[in-house]
């Protein structure tokens, strides 16, 4: 499993959104995994167009997925949050920690 601190940002979507939201993460390689948001401060819904720190854990990321993408994860690497096939927000690294 992999484990991100990141701040992100919601953007094109017309509405708040919830906590319990489970984005696709992008980082660049044309690859989307499914990671579970936690913020790291108690809110009820991510407003848009402001920033958060929170917590993705990245359940779908094994051994191999990590080899596949660990040359695109850094630290302040920028990445895309989707929604389907659609780009709905942004987020940059600040630490993470891969674990089986």
């Amino acid at each position: 499993m992999l484990l991100l601190t990141a701040s992100i940002s919601f953007e094109n979507l017309p509405f708040n959104i919830s906590v319990n939201m489970r984005p696709g993460i992008d980082f660049g390689n044309g690859i989307t995994y499914s990671g579970a948001l936690t913020a790291t401060k108690t809110i009820e819904k991510f407003i848009m167009n402001e920033w958060y720190e929170v917590y993705i854990e990245m359940f779908t990321v094994d051994e191999e997925v990590f080899g596949l993408i660990s040359g695109f994860l850094k630290k302040r690497c920028i990445f895309k949050m989707k929604a389907g096939s659609r780009e709905v927000g942004r987020g940059r690294v600040i630490d993470y920690l891969y674990y089986q």
